[in-house]
């Protein structure tokens, strides 16, 4: 019989724990290559310790999976496992903690099994993703059994009394894996729901719903949380709670990310109002998001407020940073915004260059028939200006009186040694 490609999943029975041996010898590079998923876990950590750069590990790390007899799905996942129990015993700060070895065994995962993944449709919530998987079920079953374990953990008995609007969460760093690893875990084996609840039925997709909940509303991790949510198509995230927390949170992104994977204007509505209404307690952050809230979603004849708002901000954050020259060139040829320039400019205390700058634009205002005694009534009345020009004047160290701009000074040493 044709013995299956290297990394694939075999009808033949393997070893205890789901790994074959590995044979070492010593022509392997460094004696990089270790029997036992612990062995391996052995070695990267002693690179890590020698000070190995990540991409010199990466090359060790593919070298062991890419070792005759390995299946590769089985032995990285079992050496997942030994990681994060040490990690609870006292490798990394907690167990919530990223630990680099697991991230960096899951990135060579996809690289020496290319031959066994295929890329999949994957639902998420009223859309599609194209993402990779293992093709076979069998080898995502390591990776379903790691988040299975991960997820035991908690406890997922609800009390429903008021309408399963309060749940009973468990404290998150019990979980066996940190959140990034569980979710590098599903992406790399191309773990789904329906894997997840085939293996461990619904209780399963009841507790992982009760973890990502548990990140997002409670421990603060928003993108581990949200990013879960999204793989593996949680509908109960897709709702205004979610938007408006990641959105008082500051995680923007995250927001419009979850937003844009629901069918409907409605979300995406919520979303840019969410970030309006930071926007009203003067968060210029938040008037950033909703201006690239709009665009994303095409809402700008919705929202036709939100470009301007947040242009506006920028100019009076330029102005106040002293960079009112900028701000100008920001302003381009709307006149509400030049006006804008102009009024901080003044409201800083420096009508004098506001002054100026209206005496620049006043040929564009000519030409385009622009409400230009509006820009001038900006300045205040003539006395305003000139105490203004005159406070300027007396902020910089003047030149003596009797010294004309091109006689009363000369070089020293009489110019000798000037072309």
């Amino acid at each position: 019989a044709r013995a299956p490609p290297p990394g694939a999943t075999s009808d033949a029975a393997m070893p205890a724990g789901g790994t074959a041996a590995m044979t070492h010898s010593d022509d392997d590079d460094d004696g990089a290559t270790s029997g036992t998923p612990a062995l391996a876990v052995e070695r990267l950590l002693a690179l890590e310790r020698e000070g190995l750069k990540f991409h010199q590990m990466r090359e060790r790390c593919r070298a062991i999976l890419a070792a005759p007899g390995v299946h590769v799905p089985s032995f990285a996942a079992d050496a997942l496992d030994i990681l994060a129990k040490r990690s609870r015993g006292g490798r990394t700060s907690s167990s919530s903690t990223v630990d680099p070895v697991a991230h960096l065994i899951m990135e060579c995962v996809p690289r020496v099994t290319a031959h066994i993944r295929e890329r999949h449709d994957f639902p998420m919530m009223d859309d599609t993703s194209v993402r990779e998987r293992f093709a076979d079920s069998r080898d995502r079953s390591p990776g379903v059994r790691l988040i299975l374990e991960a997820l035991a953990d908690f406890d997922d008995d609800c009390n429903d009394g008021d309408g399963g609007s309060t749940n009973r969460l468990l404290v998150t760093d019990r979980a066996r894996l940190d959140p990034r690893t569980l979710l590098r875990v599903a992406e790399t084996y191309g773990v789904s729901l329906e894997d997840l609840t085939d293996a461990g039925g619904e209780d399963a997709a009841r507790s992982l719903e009760t973890y990502a909940r548990s990140l997002i509303h409670r421990e603060g991790k928003h993108a581990p949380g949200v990013n879960l949510a999204l793989w593996f198509s949680l509908d109960a995230f897709a709702n205004e709670e979610t938007v408006d927390e990641l959105t008082r949170a500051g995680a923007f992104g995250l927001a419009s990310d979850v937003a844009a994977c629901v069918a409907g204007d409605g979300l995406k509505r919520r979303c840019v109002e969410a970030c309006l209404e930071l926007g009203d307690s003067g968060d210029h952050a938040g008037l950033r998001a909703a201006h690239a809230a709009a665009e994303r979603f095409r809402l700008g004849t919705v929202f036709p407020t939100a470009k301007t708002r947040y242009f506006e901000s920028t100019i009076k954050r330029m102005v106040a940073k002293g960079q009112a020259e900028a701000a100008l060139r920001h302003a381009g040829d709307d006149e509400y915004l030049q006006r804008c320039v102009i009024a901080s400019l003044v409201a800083s205390g420096d009508a004098s260059t506001a002054a100026e700058y209206v005496a620049r634009l006043a040929p564009d205002f000519a030409g385009s028939g622009g409400d230009f005694d509006k820009m001038c009534g900006l300045l205040g009345t003539e006395t305003e200006l000139a105490a203004a020009q005159a406070a300027r004047r007396e902020a910089h160290v003047q030149l003596p009186e009797d010294m004309s701009e091109n006689g009363g000074g000369g070089w020293g040493g009489g110019g000798v040694g000037l072309p």
